[in-house]
C-alpha cells in the first residue's frame, strides 16, 4: 500500500496532463476523419459552422485546461460539446451504421463523465453533485457496454471473436462489469476505488483485444480508419479518468487539485 500511496501524486498528475490536452487529439482526429470521409463524400455529416464553432472550442478548452486556467469552466465546456458529439452520433444516421453509432455515442458519453468528474475535482467546495452526476454516467457506461454485447450483434462478434476463452471471459466481464457499475451509482466510498480500478483494466483490456484490431474494422466491417482511431482515443480518456478517480478515492486521504 505504501508504493501506491508514493505513486498517488505522480499519476494523478500524469492522467491530468494528458486528459487536459485530450481536447487537441479530439479536434485532430475529428478533421483527419473528416477528410477520410471527404473522399467519397459531397457534404460532411454535420454543418460546416457546427464543426469550425466546435473546433475552436476544443483548442481553447485544450489551451486553458492545459494552463488550469478557469479549468472547471473549460472541463464543463468540454463535457457539453461530447455529450452533443455523442447525442448527435447516435441519432446522425450520415455517422454511419447504427451498431457503430451506438459505440461512437456511449464512448463520447463516459468521456463526459470523466469531465464531469474533473469540474469537481478542481472545485470541491462547490459541492459533490458533479462527482455523483461524474460517477452515474460511467457506471451508466458500464451499462451499456453489457447492453452492446447482448443486443449489438457486430460488437459481440468481435468480442467473440478476438478475446481468449471467449464464452468464458464474456460471462466473467457481464458480472464485473454489472457489479462496477453498481459500485458507481451508489457503493460506499471504499468501494469506489476498486470499482475505478477493475473497469480501467477492462476497458483496457478490451481496447487491445478489440478496438485495436485494426484491420479487422477497416477491411472487414468498412469502418473509416479514423473512426477507429476516435473509438480507441475516447476508450483511453475513459481509462486515464477511472485511474484518475480510483487513486484520487485510494487510502490516505483524497488529493486536492488546484484550479
Amino acid at each position: 500500500m505504501s508504493i501506491v500511496v508514493k505513486w498517488k501524486k505522480p499519476v494523478i498528475k500524469f492522467c491530468l496532463f494528458i486528459l487536459a490536452r485530450f481536447p487537441f487529439i479530439n479536434a485532430l482526429t475529428l478533421l483527419m476523419l473528416l477528410g477520410e470521409r471527404a473522399a467519397h463524400e459531397s457534404y460532411p455529416p454535420l454543418n460546416p459552422k457546427v464543426i469550425y464553432l466546435h473546433l475552436g472550442l476544443f483548442v481553447v478548452c485544450g489551451a486553458l485546461m492545459s494552463a488550469f486556467y478557469q479549468a472547471k469552466s473549460m472541463a464543463l465546456i468540454y463535457a457539453g460539446q461530447l455529450l452533443y458529439f455523442s447525442y448527435n452520433a447516435y441519432t446522425n444516421t450520415a455517422m454511419g451504421q447504427d451498431w457503430l453509432r451506438v459505440l461512437i455515442a456511449s464512448r463520447h458519453f463516459a468521456c463526459a463523465g470523466v469531465y464531469l468528474g474533473i469540474a469537481y475535482l478542481t472545485d470541491q467546495a462547490s459541492g459533490k453533485q458533479l462527482r455523483h452526476i461524474s460517477y452515474a454516467v460511467l457506471g451508466a457506461y458500464s451499462l451499456s457496454i453489457i447492453m452492446t454485447l447482448n443486443d449489438n450483434q457486430e460488437a459481440y462478434l468481435a468480442f467473440t471473436r478476438h478475446f481468449p476463452l471467449a464464452d468464458v471471459t464474456y460471462f466473467l466481464m457481464m458480472v464485473i462489469l454489472g457489479v462496477c457499475a453498481v459500485a458507481l451509482f451508489s457503493g460506499p466510498t471504499r468501494f469506489l476505488c476498486r470499482a475505478f480500478f477493475v473497469l480501467s483494466l477492462l476497458l483496457t483490456l478490451m481496447s487491445f483485444f478489440i478496438d485495436c484490431r485494426l484491420s479487422y474494422w477497416t477491411n472487414w466491417k468498412k469502418v473509416h480508419y479514423w473512426n477507429v482511431i476516435r473509438l480507441i482515443a475516447d476508450q483511453i480518456c475513459i481509462v486515464l479518468g477511472l485511474v484518475l478517480f480510483g487513486f484520487h478515492h485510494y487510502p490516505g486521504g483524497t488529493t486536492k487539485i488546484k484550479s
